[in-house]
C-alpha cells in the first residue's frame, strides 16, 4: 500500500513536461530534479506494466548473449528521495532509448562527424591542390624547355640546310670541267679507247679541234645498250676546253645517232632537271637549260629566264602568272 500511495502521489504532482525536456532548462538544480523525477516515472511505469515485463522476457530469450552479460555484472542500485530503489543500468537503457535523447544527441554527433569529415576533406583537397600546382609547374617548365628545344632544333636544321647547300655547291664545282656524251655509238672493242672516241666525235660533229692531251680522263657510264649506244663521261684538262665544246652542242641537233651533250650535274640537280623535263612534256614550261652547272628555265618564249636552285624555285615557276 505504501508503494501504491507513493506512485499516486507522484502521479498527482507530475507536471506536463515540455516537448524537448532534456534541452530547455533555465536552472541546473531544477533541471536535475525534474530529470530525476521523469526518469523515475518512466522506470516505475515500466516496472508496473506487465506487458513491459513480458517484452523483457522475450528480449532476454532472443538475445542470450546480452542477458548473460547483464546478469554476470552486479547491478548498480540507488535510492530516490521518495525511498524508491532504482537500477542504474535500467535508467541508462531507457534514457538512451528515449526519442528525446536521440533528438538531442543526434545533432551533436552529426556536428562532430561533420567537423571531422570537413577537416579530413580539407586536408585531402589541400594536398591535392598542392600536387596539382606542382604538376602544373612541372608542365610549364617542360613547355618552356620544349620551346627552347624546338628553337634550337630549328636553328640546327637551318645550319644543316646551309651545310648541305654548300656541300652540293662544292660537289658541282668539282664537276665543272666534265661533260656527259649521251647515245654515243660504241663497240666493246672501243671501251679501252674512250678518249679517242670523244676526240673523233668533237671533230666530226662539233667542228672542235682537240687532242687526247686535252682530256684528263674519260670512261663509260653503265653499259652498252641493245642499240649499240652508251653514255660517256669526260673530264677535260681545264674549264675553257670544256666550255668551248659545250657551246657547240646545238650542232648536234638532228644528228642520226641522236647524240647529245650535257653538263655533269650533281644528283640533286639531275633531279631538278627531270622535274623540268616532265613539266615541258606537259607543256607547263617552254624551255630549260644549264650554264656552268646552273639551271635556268622559261615558262613562255617571251618570259624572262628564271634561275632554278631548288624546289622552291620550281614551285614559283609552275605557279607564276
Amino acid at each position: 500500500m505504501a508503494d501504491q500511495s507513493n506512485i499516486c502521489t507522484l502521479e498527482s504532482e507530475k507536471v506536463t513536461p515540455e516537448p524537448k525536456r532534456f534541452c530547455k532548462y533555465t536552472s541546473d538544480s531544477e533541471s536535475d530534479q525534474l530529470q530525476n523525477n521523469i526518469v523515475m516515472e518512466e522506470v516505475l511505469s515500466h516496472h508496473d506494466d506487465p506487458q513491459s515485463d513480458t517484452d523483457s522476457v522475450v528480449q532476454s530469450n532472443t538475445s542470450p548473449s546480452t542477458s548473460h552479460t547483464l546478469l554476470s555484472q552486479p547491478p548498480i542500485i540507488f535510492t530516490t528521495t521518495e525511498g524508491q530503489s532504482v537500477n542504474l543500468s535500467e535508467v541508462i537503457k531507457h534514457t538512451i532509448a528515449s526519442p528525446d535523447f536521440v533528438e538531442c544527441i543526434g545533432p551533436l554527433i552529426a556536428n562532430v562527424v561533420k567537423a571531422s569529415v570537413d577537416s579530413a576533406l580539407s586536408n585531402y583537397v589541400s594536398n591535392l591542390e598542392a600536387k596539382i600546382e606542382k604538376q602544373e609547374q612541372t608542365i610549364s617548365d617542360l613547355m618552356v624547355k620544349n620551346s627552347e628545344l624546338k628553337e634550337s632544333n630549328k636553328q640546327m636544321n637551318g645550319r644543316v640546310d646551309s651545310i648541305e647547300i654548300d656541300l652540293e655547291e662544292l660537289q658541282q664545282y668539282g664537276r665543272r670541267n666534265s661533260l656527259r656524251f649521251h647515245n654515243v655509238p660504241l663497240k666493246k672493242t672501243e671501251l679501252g679507247s674512250t678518249d679517242d672516241k670523244i676526240v673523233g666525235l668533237c671533230k666530226s660533229l662539233l667542228d672542235v679541234d682537240i687532242t687526247v692531251d686535252d682530256i684528263d680522263r674519260s670512261h663509260i657510264i653503265g653499259s652498252i645498250n641493245k642499240y649499240g649506244n652508251a653514255q660517256l663521261i669526260c673530264r677535260f684538262r681545264n674549264w675553257k676546253i670544256k666550255n668551248s665544246i659545250f657551246q657547240k652542242k646545238r650542232k648536234l641537233k638532228n644528228n642520226p645517232d641522236k647524240t647529245v651533250i650535257t653538263e655533269d650535274l650533281t644528283q640533286y640537280r639531275q633531279y631538278l632537271m627531270k622535274k623540268l623535263n616532265d613539266a615541258r612534256k606537259r607543256h607547263e614550261i617552254d624551255s630549260f637549260w644549264t650554264m656552268d652547272g646552273r639551271i635556268f628555265a622559261k615558262k613562255t618564249p617571251e618570259a624572262t629566264k628564271k634561275f632554278i636552285g631548288g624546289m622552291e624555285d620550281l614551285s614559283e615557276l609552275f605557279f607564276s602568272d
